[in-house]
């Protein structure tokens, strides 16, 4: 069973013990943000509901190293990351859209690009059925929490996935179209 380590002045929401299948059949990947690893604001032009990295001083990661991996067997991005100091008001929660979410392809070489939604990951299976949370969405407003789940992928979306060209996005409040993201990086 994996240890939760929490983020400072994260509520767990929930652990999941779950065991990684063998190696051959599973891509492990880890989040960049715009100055570093993790969940951070980098988002796009400031002024725009994008919080740049002058804007806001929300982080986010993941709760392990390898919390964040695609089972190529069952076609499922598993994931488990927490974010914290999202801005007053906190997670913008529309009650379709959700607030967190996988965007993507971004055009090759432009990691910071912005492009569509692909996967809301803070939403309920009604909406997205492929998507199963260990406790369901995170409620609208919260400035910090955890969420832990799974989705399948589509065959389309695949290639951008393991390419590079996904990143995760919260939306809050503030910020609309973004505060804090990161890029699905593959481990090789």
């Amino acid at each position: 069973m994996r240890r939760a380590l929490l983020l400072p002045g994260v509520v767990a929401l929930g652990v999941v013990a779950t065991a990684m299948p063998a190696v051959a059949d599973v891509t492990v990947f880890r989040l960049t943000g715009e100055q570093g690893n993790g969940l951070l604001p980098g988002n796009g032009e400031s002024g725009k509901g994008f919080a740049d990295k002058k804007d806001s001083s929300a982080t986010g990661g993941l709760i392990d190293p390898k919390s964040l991996y695609y089972d190529a067997k069952t076609r499922t991005l598993h994931f488990d990351f927490a974010f914290q100091d999202l801005s007053s008001g906190g997670l913008f929660l529309p009650a379709v859209h959700g607030g967190i979410h996988i965007h993507g392809p971004t055009p090759q070489g432009k990691p910071g690009a912005n492009v569509g939604v692909l996967y809301k990951l803070n939403t309920t299976d009604q909406f997205q059925p492929t998507l199963k949370l260990s406790r369901g969405p995170l409620p609208e407003g919260v400035r910090a929490g955890r969420l832990t789940g799974s989705v399948q992928i589509e065959s389309k979306d695949l290639k951008a996935l393991l390419g590079s060209q996904t990143y995760i996005n919260i939306h809050s409040k503030k910020y609309p179209n973004g505060e804090i993201r990161g890029t699905l990086v593959p481990q090789r």
